[in-house]
């Protein structure tokens, strides 16, 4: 290529210049084809920060990205190792750990200044530092951030426990009081108010139902983040909650109790 004349005829065999053997990682720097095509590759697999600045000219039925490439694949391939689209960064980088682009930092990011990769993410359990946790700006970096994450999820965990609780007790109640409605007329269907049948009144608990499972899904995407502490903080939080309030999710009236009309369980 036309920009790198100065690098070959400069580092050529037997050189003198410090540079051209203290960063032997030069020489295995792919070719800008290469990068283009796999960076390309990567972000029209999935979406990930950094894509942002190549995409367009894609979008726009270009073949080159008008984006420093070098240093998105070095973002991309920091952020995930294990992507088949890597081989080549992992070649450059194995060459040469110290440079730049082996860090997800390198000294351009298309017009935008500096760049900096956010943490590694893993598809197996670890006990590293830094992950991300539910949302892109909770990253524990410390351990006080972690012992700040475990307790909060601990505590969505007990929430979790706690709301369950409180849903089984009103399905509970809902169905007692429509069975002894419907008991009078020998398990008949008759008219129940509006009230019993999960109206705006008495009401059958589901926009509580509703919430304890949108708190299930923040728990388990919180295993999810294969961290070992989070995931025993899920276990911990879901184990002592289920013992602390588990034996009073049904009242004496439970939905059991639509036998008592004779049409039930025996």
């Amino acid at each position: 290529m036309m920009g790198c004349t100065n690098y070959n005829t400069m580092c050529v065999a037997g050189s003198k210049v410090p540079q051209c053997s203290s960063l032997p990682g030069l020489q295995d720097i792919p070719t800008s084809e290469t990068v283009n095509k796999q960076v390309r590759s990567i972000c029209e697999e999935m979406s990930m920060d950094g894509c942002e600045r190549c995409m367009p000219s894609w979008a726009a039925g270009r073949t080159w990205a008008d984006c420093n490439l070098l240093d998105t694949y070095g973002l991309l391939c920091y952020a995930m190792p294990e992507m088949p689209q890597c081989s080549d960064w992992h070649a450059m980088c194995k060459a040469d750990p110290s440079l730049l682009f082996c860090h997800g930092a390198g000294g351009d990011s298309g017009g935008s200044g500096g760049s900096t990769a956010g943490p590694v993410m893993k598809m197996y359990f670890f006990e590293e530092l830094p992950f991300y946790l539910l949302f892109k700006q909770w990253t524990p970096r410390t351990n006080t951030d972690l012992a700040g994450a475990w307790v909060a999820i601990f505590a969505l965990g007990l929430l979790y426990e706690l709301l369950q609780m409180l849903y089984g007790r009103f399905e509970a109640r809902f169905w007692a009081r429509r069975a002894a409605m419907h008991s009078s007329g020998g398990c008949g269907l008759g008219p129940v108010p509006h009230d019993v049948e999960g109206g705006h009144g008495y009401g059958s608990g589901r926009p509580l139902g509703e919430g304890v499972d949108r708190i299930a899904y923040l728990l388990m995407l919180a295993a999810m983040s294969y961290h070992v502490a989070i995931f025993f903080a899920v276990i911990a939080g879901v184990g002592v909650g289920s013992t602390l309030f588990g034996r009073w999710r049904f009242s004496s009236g439970t939905a059991e109790g639509y036998s008592h009309c004779g049409c039930g369980s025996s």
